[in-house]
């Protein structure tokens, strides 16, 4: 397929996860439940994937072996999975869309350093370069300015002070580095166990089905399940329904595109379309979402921590 179609994927790859958090958060407003939210989206992406099975002719039947071979905790990328769209649900309503781009790239590729370096969860060792340490300073003075430039920024004639129940807190800067750091642990798990299958999309599958279970067991102790009809009794647009799709279809398109063009190009080519469809999200105020101007000093840093991401990813 023609360079520029591929690239066109992943930038649209990474605008699909990243449109799955302010449609997540959106459902959980309607139904009032974070995790309610969480479990219909995680449902509706098995469903996809299922689908997706079935309509491609792929085997869905694991064999004894590969279960066999698999250790225990690659079957844990579900549970990291559910953890991180609740959180990113969580996130999103606090920090915007542009610090829930940036605050999870910073612990994801801090995460995968540290992944690639001891060869945790069964993945190759390799070394961190020289380059690929100027490309995390980078990421880390582009990420400063993106992060405090709101916060010194004038509000009414009174400069906002931070605190807990806020998105500028330190603590939510945490939570949201935090998240990233699941992230790129999920995504050796379920590498992990696709390789242990020998099929990426039966990875994603288990992944899904595992994420799903987990959800369903939360709302089952939370007592919201019965809370499920209030998607009907609210008559909720049919995009809120959407994100355990979108979330399915950029683990399609991965997997579609890693063999194609290779694992570094499709990070900077999704992460790319995050970018891009933060600033477009915050500034126009889309899907529910709170219109906030994107300056020049973000966009600045922006651009240090994209070329510190392509230099991470050159490394």
């Amino acid at each position: 397929m023609d360079l520029v179609i591929l690239a066109v994927f992943g930038i649209l790859s990474g605008m699909m996860v990243l449109v799955q958090s302010p449609v997540n958060t959106a459902l959980g407003r309607n139904v009032g439940s974070p995790v309610l939210a969480s479990f219909i989206s995680f449902l509706t992406g098995m469903v996809f994937l299922l689908a997706l099975c079935i309509f491609t002719g792929t085997d869905m039947s694991i064999s004894s072996d590969g279960i066999g071979s698999t250790p225990w905790w690659s079957y844990t990328g579900g549970i990291c999975g559910a953890a991180i769209v609740l959180s990113f649900i969580i996130l999103f309503s606090r920090v915007g869309a542009v610090n829930t781009v940036v605050l999870p790239l910073t612990g994801m590729l801090a995460m995968g350093a540290a992944i690639d370096q001891f060869g945790l969860f069964g993945s190759e060792t390799y070394s961190v370069s020289a380059l690929g340490v100027l490309g995390f300073i980078l990421l880390a003075a582009g990420m400063v300015t993106v992060v405090t430039v709101p916060r010194h920024e004038k509000d009414g004639g009174k400069k906002r002070i931070p605190n807990e129940d806020d998105g500028n807190s330190p603590i939510w800067y945490l939570f949201g580095i935090g998240v990233g750091v699941l992230m790129a642990s999920q995504a050796a798990i379920n590498g992990n166990l696709g390789i242990h299958l020998d099929s990426a999309l039966h990875s994603a599958l288990v992944s899904f089905v595992v994420g799903t279970a987990i959800l369903f067991a939360a709302c089952l102790w939370k007592r919201n399940l019965h809370d499920v009809v209030l998607v009907r009794e609210n008559r909720v647009p049919w995009w809120m329904l959407t994100g355990g799709i979108l979330g399915a279809a950029y683990i399609f398109f991965n997997a579609y595109l890693v063999p194609e063009i290779g694992t570094g190009t499709t990070v900077v080519l999704t992460i790319t379309g995050q970018m891009i469809g933060s600033v477009i999200i915050d500034n126009f105020g889309l899907l529910g979402t709170v219109k906030k101007k994107t300056g020049a000093l973000q966009i600045i840093g922006l651009a240090l921590m994209f070329a510190g991401v392509v230099m991470v990813k050159m490394s």
